[in-house]
């Protein structure tokens, strides 16, 4: 899609800023930060790698909402990588969307 590049290399610039997008301030206080923004451009990776009709962008919302929900479940010990944890999550939601256009149901 054209200006798609142009989108995601926006986003990863704010992401690099510290000035990761998030809906609410109620929701970003749900969720471990340092866990979802070490882990943003994973998510920006997985979704370049699967080619459809639905924009990056909405690829990569629908992994951002995997990731934050993977950081619900996950056991905050040693020896336990949250990427691998999350990366399934992200990479199954992505995939979906993917198949589905984009649409999630929540």
């Amino acid at each position: 899609m054209p200006g798609s590049d142009d989108a995601v290399e926006f986003y990863l610039e704010t992401v690099k800023e510290g000035i990761a997008p998030m809906s609410t301030e109620e929701e970003a206080m749900k969720y471990p930060e340092p866990l979802v923004e070490a882990n943003l451009e994973m998510v920006v990776d997985v979704a370049k790698r699967h080619p459809c009709d639905v924009h990056v962008l909405d690829l990569i919302l629908e992994g951002n909402n995997a990731l934050m929900e993977a950081t619900k479940p996950f056991p905050m010990t040693e020896g336990v990588s949250f990427a691998a944890h999350a990366s399934a999550s992200v990479e199954k939601a992505i995939a979906e969307a993917a198949r589905n256009g984009g649409a999630s149901e929540r």
